[in-house]
Parts: C-alpha cells; sequence; structure tokens
C-alpha cells in the first residue's frame, strides 16, 4: 500500500543573464620554462580499511501471507532515524514507525512489497530484505467499533478513542470519511467532490492514519454511497425523481441511482482517493437502492436489475482500489442473512460477498421486528438474535472468499443495552466461528464497552 509521503518542494526562480561583449585579444605566451627533475621516495600505499557492516539489520520480515498491503518491518538501526531517513525501495516509508532506544530497534510500516528482494535505508545505511509474499483475498479478522467523522475532528478526542479501544483489545476503528449528508471529510484530491462543493475535510489522511497506526489499529474508511443530497443536488441526472421532485428517503435526503454511469463514476473515484489515502480498508455502506415514502412510484428496474446494478458497482470500485492492496467491505441490511429476495433494494448477500472481501450485516436486535425468528422481541434477546441471523448467512457466504464481520449493537434503543448485552452478541457469534465484529453506537459514547475484549 501506498502511504502518504511528505515532499519537500523547493522552487527556483532562474533570471536572465546579459553577458557584455569583450574584444578579442590575442594570447600573450609565458616563456617556456623546464621543470627541475625530482626523483620521489617510493611509499607503501595505505591499507585498506574494511567496510564496516550495515548498521540497519532485518530482525523481522514481511508476514508470509498478504495481500499488497502494508508490512510491518523489525529492524536493528544503530542510529535514531528521523521522521524522514526511512526508505524502502528508495521511497519514503509510511509516516509510522517507533525506535526504541534501549534495544536499537525500529519498527516501521511500509508496502506494499511484492516477491523479491528489497532494500530498507535508514540515515543512509541499507540493509536488505526479502519479501516472500502470497498475495491473497483474505481479509483479517478484525475487531472494531464505530467513529463519526465529527468526533474524529477533534485531534484529542480521536486519539484518547483510538487508545481506548487498544487498551480494551479491540484492533480496528471505523471512521467516516463520506456520511449520508454528502460531505467528505478526509482531504483528498477528488476533482468532482471539489466541483459541487462536498470537500469539508476534518482531517488529513496523515493525521487520520498516522494516528491510528500509531495505536495499532486497522482503519477502516467508511463510505456512504447512494444516500447523497449533495450530488442529487449539484447533478440532478444522478438523482431519484418523482414527478419533478427530488425523492427523499426516510431520514429525508436525497437519493442518487446505483444505475447512472455519473453516480457511479463518481464513487468509484472517491474510493480510489480514499485507497491512495493510505487506510487498510474500505467500507462502503448505504449501498443499495432507497426506501422511504412514495419509493412505489420510483423507477427501480427489476430484482435481477436492482441486483445486477449493486454488483456492477462493486466490482467498479474493487478494480478501482485493488492496485493499492486496500480490502473492500459492504455493509447490508441484517436481513439479507434470512430473506429470498433483494428486499426490493438491490442487496443479495450472495451476490455481494462474491464482490467483496467482508460483508458487514447489521445485526442490531433493536431493528428486527417484533417475531422475528420466532422470538417475541429480539432486542431482548441479543444472543438468539445474533445465532438464528449468522446461522442463516454463513452458508448463504461459504465459499465466497469474504468473511462474515457483523454489525453489533453497543446502544440503547427500546431495552437497555450494557456490557451483559453487548458480551452475549460477542459471544453468540463466536460459537458459530465469527470472531471478527464492529460494535455501533452513534453517540460514540460506548458505555457498554466490556472492561477487556
Amino acid at each position: 500500500m501506498v502511504r502518504p509521503a511528505l515532499l519537500l518542494v523547493v522552487a527556483v526562480a532562474a533570471g536572465s543573464c546579459v553577458v557584455p561583449s569583450v574584444p578579442a585579444v590575442a594570447p600573450v605566451r609565458p616563456p617556456l620554462k623546464v621543470a627541475p627533475v625530482v626523483v620521489a621516495t617510493a611509499k607503501p600505499l595505505p591499507t585498506p580499511v574494511p567496510t564496516p557492516p550495515p548498521d540497519v539489520v532485518l530482525l523481522r520480515g514481511p508476514a508470509p501471507r498478504q495481500r499488497g498491503r502494508l508490512v510491518d518491518l523489525l529492524l536493528r538501526s544503530s542510529v535514531a532515524p528521523a521522521a524522514l531517513d526511512v526508505e524502502v525501495d528508495g521511497a519514503r516509508a509510511s509516516p509510522w514507525m517507533r525506535w526504541t532506544a534501549a534495544t536499537n530497534e525500529l519498527e516501521i510500516r511500509a508496502g506494499p512489497l511484492p516477491n523479491g528482494t528489497h532494500t530498507v535505508t535508514v540515515a543512509g545505511r541499507t540493509s536488505t530484505v526479502e519479501a516472500e509474499t502470497v498475495i491473497d483475498r483474505q481479509a483479517p479478522v478484525v475487531r472494531g467499533l464505530y467513529v463519526t467523522a465529527y468526533v474524529a475532528s477533534d485531534p484529542e478526542r480521536r486519539k484518547e478513542l483510538f487508545a481506548r479501544a487498544a487498551q480494551v483489545g479491540l484492533n480496528a476503528v471505523v471512521v467516516d470519511v463520506k456520511d449520508a449528508s454528502g460531505h467528505i471529510f478526509l482531504d483528498v484530491p477528488e476533482p468532482t467532490a471539489k466541483r459541487i462543493g462536498a470537500l469539508e475535510p476534518f482531517f488529513t489522511p496523515a493525521q487520520l492514519v498516522g494516528d491510528a497506526h500509531a495505536a495499532h489499529l486497522y482503519l477502516i474508511a467508511r463510505i456512504v454511497c447512494f444516500e447523497d443530497p449533495i450530488l442529487a443536488a449539484a447533478e440532478p441526472k444522478t438523482a431519484f425523481h418523482i414527478g419533478d421532485k427530488l425523492f427523499l428517503g426516510e431520514s429525508g435526503l436525497a437519493w442518487v441511482d446505483p444505475r447512472v454511469p455519473a453516480t457511479r463514476d463518481y464513487l468509484v473515484g472517491l474510493a480510489r482517493a480514499v485507497a491512495a489515502a493510505g487506510v487498510d480498508e474500505i467500507q462502503l455502506d448505504y449501498v443499495r437502492f432507497p426506501t422511504g415514502p412514495g419509493m412505489d412510484q420510483l423507477d427501480r428496474s427489476t430484482v435481477s436489475g436492482r441486483v445486477g446494478a449493486i454488483g456492477l458497482f462493486l466490482d467498479d470500485v474493487r478494480k478501482a482500489i485493488d492496485p493499492t492492496g486496500v480490502y473492500l467491505s459492504a455493509d447490508v441490511f441484517g436481513l439479507t442473512t434470512t430473506a429470498v429476495d433483494d428486499l426490493q433494494i438491490g442487496q443479495e448477500i450472495t451476490d455481494i460477498a462474491r464482490r467483496v472481501d467482508v460483508v458487514s450485516p447489521m445485526m442490531y436486535p433493536s431493528h428486527y421486528a417484533l417475531g422475528s425468528y420466532g422470538l417475541p422481541d429480539p432486542d431482548a434477546a441479543p444472543a438468539a438474535t445474533v445465532t438464528d441471523s449468522l446461522t442463516d448467512g454463513l452458508p448463504r457466504i461459504a465459499g465466497s472468499g469474504a468473511l462474515m464481520r457483523p454489525w453489533l449493537q453497543a446502544f440503547t434503543l427500546r431495552h437497555p443495552y450494557g456490557v451483559p448485552q453487548v458480551e452475549a452478541q460477542i459471544d453468540a457469534a463466536a460459537a458459530l466461528g465469527v470472531h471478527g465484529y464492529l460494535l455501533w453506537d452513534p453517540s460514540v459514547q460506548y458505555d457498554a464497552l466490556p472492561p477487556r475484549l
């Protein structure tokens, strides 16, 4: 993965120079002199000084399996590196690095590293790294929590939350880089976003990625896709309409059409820019057709047309970000694990799983109707709800290559949710072999976060 690099640009102004003309003068030859002959005494040549061994020694190289992602390297360095001293194959390494003076150990993140020999240079001292990797689709098993862009925009609060996640045993965070407002909060060079006024950068890639990786957290960038009032207003041809008015979903916001090429092109370009910013995974949310009052009046195609449109979009995103090695995940409704159709929104979990690395059903027990799975009130039975949903969903994605990583409830809607309810969901998933999960608390308070996970 190509990490953001700090570039030092030096501008040189070249001024014009006028050389005055000089009249030609015939050269004057000095009188010829003969130097006396001097016989020098022979001296022995100096003894060559052996070149000292490299001051940078590799202690731990790339993991044996990676998918073109960042790799951790552990080296022993006799010199403390400055921020810009470390290079891998001539390119600046990731902003994240740590040098332990007591042991002269230097940890850095770099990559992606294809098979072969690579050079690591620290303060001008070079060592070699042998990378033997297998490129595959298997995403890592992560346990994370969600952070809004607004909370993450405060550097102190961001670092505090990242540290808290790591302290309780989580290894990932999900941060909004584009939410349902249509705004883009990560400072990335996406020309359409700039033209339509969608850019509202709260943090730079170096700030967000650097803080997450400094806390040893896997960073998932959440992109809300087709609920997008900014794009709908700026490019009406991309939007859903009822008559001559924009269609508004349940939240009162406009939606754009996955079938329109301009819609897909914008989101694909954004995904490409975010992947290049150095995140570990891109998570697509609201990757579906809209729901809300009047949805029956929309031209939403047939079931196969809806599923096909979502599949084409996912394929386009995957093709765009694959060269970076960034993983791709998709959020889906919890009911997709059980439903026999696309829920009229184009989400068919088996088809989606074939196109992404991770599929994340939103298994919040409070969001299931009374009587679902034969449970009088799923919200009062968090373990049973997660068990039943996963039991239906796991066979549907078997053989796809995608991981099942459910969203679990860490907030109170009707029944109080505290540590026991959160732990009950986690334990229910683990009992079925699902050890990765994401915790959602829209308030980002996480009062129900267990002390150790």
